[in-house]
């Protein structure tokens, strides 16, 4: 069984949309795998002293 001209037409066109979309979502894959960046971080002491001690408890 083999699909008509239109069909067979569609079916590339639906395999050019699927391959667009799966690199699509690898490149946004790949940009999230490992977080990059200064992260600036503003609390009161007594916050920082808790952070510290909990950290440290671990």
């Amino acid at each position: 069984m083999r699909p008509t001209e239109a069909g067979a037409r569609y079916l590339e066109h639906c395999q050019a949309i699927v391959s667009i979309a799966e690199e699509a979502n690898a490149g946004v894959r790949n940009a999230q795998v490992e977080p990059t960046g200064l992260l600036r971080v503003a609390s009161t002491v007594s916050t920082e002293q808790q952070a510290l001690e909990f950290s440290r408890s671990r």
